[in-house]
């Protein structure tokens, strides 16, 4: 459905300064309306999903190219992000950066693993793995059912000027809980709160999505907003995104190089 498909994308991207959804910090404390008034997460959600596309639309989705570019306003850092997915469950994405080398990661429906100048290639497992799974999860699915279960419903919260209802899920595949803030007259998955894995750390961040367009039935953000703690503020927006068009089978296996199997200890 969409709703991780940015934050997905910063998850590559989160390395880049650091070489470059809920914990209890990223849930407001002060609910602006009780919950017991508000519709059931269930009802918002089954409304999200309708919003986003219909069944039919999902289903028709077999390839997804998309071509981003990434900035770094403060930092005056610029570059560009690829991904490519096959579904059911092969992705690849690719950053690139000038000056920073470049930053890989891929899935080939058996074999999760990341390359970068930092940490070179490693296998991954745990949360990092899950990351990298979850864009396919996401996109193909038009039910929010065989995503994420325990919704439970937070409040309504301000996103910009926009009221949004927050709800906090968990992500069927394992790893700590999301809050996903959707638009109450729009339906749509404004903000992200998400915990990333990195070979550094947990990383909470804040993606924040506009600009939705539909491709081929299918409703898109085209921009995103990411506020990753203790980092400079990184925006992302979307050039083109393709849906059944060829993708290069080969990018999803992991390069014929030697990897770790887990991520380098992080340096005190």
């Amino acid at each position: 459905m969409n709703r991780r498909l940015c934050v997905a994308l910063v998850g590559a991207a989160s390395m880049m300064p650091l070489l470059w959804a809920p914990t209890a910090s990223l849930a407001q404390k002060k609910p602006a309306s009780p919950a017991a008034n508000l519709p059931s997460p269930e009802k918002v959600l089954d409304g999200a999903s309708a919003a986003m596309g219909s069944k039919a639309a999902f289903e028709k989705i077999q390839t997804v190219k998309m071509r981003a570019r990434l900035s770094y306003p403060a930092q005056k850092i610029n570059g560009t992000i690829e991904m490519q997915m096959r579904f059911p469950d092969k992705v690849y994405i690719l950053q690139q950066i000038a000056g920073a080398g470049k930053i890989e990661q891929g899935y080939d429906g058996k074999v999760g693993w990341s390359r970068d100048p930092v940490n070179g290639l490693r296998i991954l497992e745990g949360g990092e793995l899950r990351q990298v799974q979850s864009p396919a999860d996401e996109i193909r699915s038009s039910d929010w059912r065989k995503v994420y279960e325990k919704p439970v419903m937070i409040g309504v919260r301000k996103v910009g000027t926009a009221d949004a209802y927050a709800i906090r899920m968990t992500p069927k595949r394992g790893g700590k809980p999301v809050i996903i803030f959707y638009d109450v007259k729009t339906k749509l998955p404004v903000r992200t709160d998400v915990v990333l894995e990195t070979a550094q750390g947990s990383v909470p961040t804040q993606s924040f999505s506009s600009d939705f367009r539909s491709v081929n039935g299918v409703k898109f953000p085209f921009k995103s907003r990411q506020v990753v703690t203790g980092l400079p503020e990184g925006n992302i927006t979307f050039d083109a995104i393709q849906i059944n068009v060829p993708v290069d089978e080969k990018l999803f296996a992991k390069p014929k190089t030697p990897a770790r199997k887990t991520a380098p200890t992080a340096q005190p």
